[in-house]
């Protein structure tokens, strides 16, 4: 029965995909700039693949990186350190990521001369590799010595959620969107497992939270 049932879905499919315009645009390239709540830029090339006219499957490759971060991890040290602290340099996070995801969109709703507009959405996953290394900056006040030990971790979360929707104005094979997006990202997951002298990075950062975005993006269709 269930044989039966996969296969009758299956021809149902193609059938479907038949239907799709001989000479429609099968790839859709795009560059998307951000901004984010963890107060953070982000930059993405993707490469969607479109089975029919208004559904894709591909991917994307980011970076993201903070541009402030008022939380800076320090305590008192033993021993030769009287005190610790994370180092400047590795205040801000940032992190490259893949984001393969489902694309749909909407044929032309209306049009404002040459242009058409039209809405599309994305659905997907925001892959990391758990891993970050940073620098702790130990200090003794008494004698004024300073030294910077590495720190690393493998752990934390790799794989989050994300969903992203927006508006299109389209000439041709151009397009620009101007959307928004949403998902449980948390940038700070792998320095979360980092401790220093017995205390947790994670008792200095805001917990977590859903990560907003807006952004704008570039698109061409070949």
């Amino acid at each position: 029965m269930h044989k039966k049932f996969t296969y009758i879905v299956t021809l149902l499919l193609l059938h479907i995909c038949s239907y799709a315009q001989p000479s429609m645009k099968r790839s859709r390239i795009a560059f998307t700039a951000g901004l984010n709540t963890n107060d953070a830029y982000d930059g993405e090339f993707s490469y969607h693949y479109m089975l029919l006219p208004y559904l894709g499957i591909g991917s994307g490759i980011g970076y993201f990186n903070q541009w402030y971060n008022d939380y800076l991890p320090h305590g008192k040290a033993f021993g030769q350190w009287t005190s610790w602290k994370l180092s400047e340099s590795d205040k801000e996070i940032g992190k490259v990521y893949l984001r393969p995801s489902i694309l749909l969109s909407t044929p032309s709703l209306f049009k404002l001369g040459k242009y058409a507009i039209s809405f599309q959405g994305e659905c997907g996953a925001q892959i990391l590799i758990p891993h970050i290394g940073v620098y702790i900056d130990y200090f003794n006040y008494n004698t004024f010595g300073s030294k910077s030990k590495y720190k690393s971790t493998n752990k934390g979360e790799w794989i989050f959620w994300s969903v992203k929707g927006g508006v299109n104005l389209s000439f041709n094979d151009i397009a620009i969107g101007l959307g928004y997006g949403i998902s449980n990202l948390d940038i700070y997951s792998s320095s979360r497992f980092i401790n220093v002298e017995n205390v947790s990075l994670s008792d200095f950062y805001p917990e977590r939270r859903m990560t907003h975005s807006l952004f704008l993006c570039f698109m061409y269709s070949l």
